[in-house]
């Protein structure tokens, strides 16, 4: 899963499901500092896909939240900032201005389980 990366922090994986039940088909898992998920198919373990960057995440720490059907992936971040993603806001306006983001990741199970920010 290190891609073009020398380290990553894997944390919270989750199992593809059908119809709410565990199927045996994918692992996804988040990298929180590198902002991306990975989807690792479980018939030969090798990572297949990696979503890089997730949109307006900053710290994707709390994923991979996999829906009933594997429709999508609920990606949480770890760190509120002010948005959108790249704007200044001072520290003292914190309550106001900085927000924690929780994003969908499609999951097109017909094509394979790929995945695109929904």
């Amino acid at each position: 899963m290190l891609g073009e990366y020398r380290w990553g922090d894997v944390h919270h994986p989750g199992l593809s499901k059908s119809e709410g039940t565990y199927d045996g088909r994918w692992l996804f898992v988040n990298d929180n500092a590198n902002n991306r998920v990975a989807r690792i198919s479980l018939r030969d373990f090798k990572t297949k896909q990696i979503l890089s960057p997730i949109s307006n995440s900053m710290g994707n720490h709390g994923s991979s939240f996999v829906t009933p059907n594997t429709e999508y992936l609920l990606v949480a971040t770890r760190f509120s900032v002010p948005l959108p993603k790249g704007r200044h806001a001072p520290i003292e306006t914190y309550e106001e201005n900085f927000n924690g983001v929780v994003s969908g990741v499609e999951v097109d199970t017909a094509a394979g389980g790929e995945m695109s920010v929904g």
